[in-house]
Order: C-alpha cells, then sequence, then structure tokens
C-alpha cells in the first residue's frame, strides 16, 4: 500500500481555504464547481484514501465518524483510514461529502492534517 509523501498531503491542503469559508453561498457553490470532485480525486492520486475493509475497521475501533474532538489525536494511518470511510459511504449515499463540508467536518479534518505536512 503506497502512502501519501508531503506533497500530496500539500496538495490535499490546499483545499482547505475553500472549506473553510463558512458562508453558504460559497459552500454551494464550491459544491457546483465540482470542487468536491476535485477534492476527492486528489484524495485518491495522492494515495490518502485507500481500499481497506472501512465497515470492519469501525465496528473494531469504535471510532465515531462524526466526532471531529478527537482528529487531532489520530496518527497519520487512523486519518487516513477516516477519510477513507468517509469517501466509500459518500458513494453509497448522496449528499454525505456534501454534508461533511455543510457541518464543518472536511475544515476540521484538512486542519488536523497539517501536523503531517
Amino acid at each position: 500500500m503506497a502512502t501519501p509523501t508531503k506533497e500530496g498531503i500539500n496538495q490535499i491542503l490546499s483545499f482547505l481555504p475553500d472549506v473553510s469559508n463558512p458562508s453558504a453561498t460559497a459552500r454551494a457553490s464550491w459544491s457546483d464547481e465540482g470542487r468536491l470532485l476535485s477534492l476527492i480525486g486528489t484524495l485518491n492520486s495522492t494515495n490518502f484514501v485507500y481500499p481497506f475493509d472501512y465497515n470492519a475497521w469501525l465496528r473494531e475501533s469504535g471510532i465515531d465518524l462524526s466526532d471531529t474532538s478527537k482528529l487531532d489525536s489520530y496518527d497519520l494511518e487512523t486519518m487516513r483510514k477516516l477519510m477513507t470511510a468517509q469517501i466509500r459511504i459518500g458513494r453509497f449515499s448522496g449528499g454525505h461529502i456534501q454534508t461533511l463540508l455543510n457541518n464543518g467536518y472536511l475544515a476540521a479534518f484538512l486542519t488536523s492534517l497539517k501536523r503531517f505536512a
């Protein structure tokens, strides 16, 4: 399994200013412009997300995917697993990634990810 490089993490972090904008109008246009798809593509192309049995991992780890308060305590591997699970859930649940943008999860996640850049 390939791991993301610091350059790859910095590519992902380039989305932070956009996802951190609290304006509902900015979020709506961000989605309309396909920026969410671009972020997902970057997560894939940088090897940040990767295939693994995320359902089993979620059951075993007991991690609450919606809890942003613990993000800063997770290592890079756990951060990768968290985002992989979110992206995979998004494939089966329309609007999931947009919800992560709207509720501030993506901003919190990317802010925490800066530790690894």
